[in-house]
């Protein structure tokens, strides 16, 4: 159908092909010819892309428009914008260039969020480290500032004894409606475990060597309620051995009078006493040591 000027578009399904349409030239160019069948393309009005040396036209209308005016368009209105059509090599460079941009960004931004947590969690766990190496330097200090205590005391560097921790607790115990940080027990006076208000007052009060209120389920059968375990049970008895000034148990389970004698009973003022050394107690230390218990100040 063409010599140098191609038709793309193929006629369709059912057309009949006249074949006694003559080609029509188009132009003459360096020795060539351009020349189309005009009368075959108007009768099929078909749209035509035109191949005009290394440049390809492509004429948004119909070939019955060139054959009733017999002017061929200029080549600079051919297109849509009027002038070249890309080569098909370069169609998809750019969606391939983007899609690499995207990858690498994308990969850049996962590795950014993957350091960046693993450096959180490398700082909470160096703030972790300080602070558990603070507190244990703490408790070696307060050791030997009490054994030193003790020597200055008595005039003597070996009168120190057996020491454990201990915390201190109000031997009158807690008393309602007083926030004073001598006023620290879990106890009321008649020795019922404080409730409500008065335990978190309790918490308030606690600002000499503290008790924290840790209670565990230990391995007992489920009927027993949580254990309050503000002690390190050392001898392995199940039960919690109190330390300080207190009577002296005699191998009857009873106790000693002034003059040695044993009696089954405490009787105040003529009862042997002697201060002991039971299981150690854990001092609690709150974040900002300064300040009192509260919701954002724990132990």
């Amino acid at each position: 159908m063409f010599s140098r000027l191609l038709g793309r578009r193929q006629p369709p399904v059912g057309a009949q092909i006249p074949d006694h349409a003559a080609p029509t030239e188009l132009w003459r160019e360096r020795g060539r010819v351009g020349a189309i069948n005009m009368a075959l393309l108007t009768e099929l009005d078909q749209p035509l892309l035109l191949e005009h040396g290394s440049l390809n036209f492509r004429r948004a209308g119909r070939v019955s428009d060139i054959a009733a005016t017999g002017v061929l368009p200029s080549r600079g209105s051919f297109g849509a914008a009027g002038g070249r059509t890309p080569p098909k090599a370069e169609a998809g460079v750019a969606l391939v260039i983007t899609l690499i941009l995207l990858a690498v960004i994308t990969f850049m931004a996962v590795t950014f969020l993957v350091v960046s947590r693993t450096e959180k969690g490398a700082v909470n766990q160096t703030s972790e480290q300080t602070m558990a190496e603070g507190a244990a330097n703490g408790g070696t200090e307060m050791a030997l500032a009490q054994m030193l205590s003790t020597s200055i005391a008595f005039t003597n560097q070996f009168s120190s004894g057996l020491l454990v921790s201990t915390n201190f607790i109000n031997a009158m115990g807690f008393q309602k409606n007083i926030g004073s940080i001598t006023n620290a027990s879990y106890n009321y006076p008649d020795g019922t475990f404080v409730t409500g208000n008065d335990f978190l007052q309790n918490q308030v009060n606690q600002m000499i060597l503290p008790r924290p209120p840790v209670f565990v389920s230990t391995n007992r059968s489920g009927n027993f309620p949580l254990e309050f375990r503000y002690y390190l049970d050392l001898n392995r008895n199940g039960r919690y051995d109190t330390n300080g000034l207190l009577p002296v148990i005699n191998p009857a389970g009873g106790f000693y009078d002034t003059n040695g004698n044993q009696m089954a009973a405490i009787i105040p003022g003529n009862t042997i006493s002697n201060s002991l050394v039971g299981d150690p107690e854990w001092v609690g230390i709150l974040e900002k040591p300064g300040f009192p218990h509260s919701a954002t100040n724990r132990n």
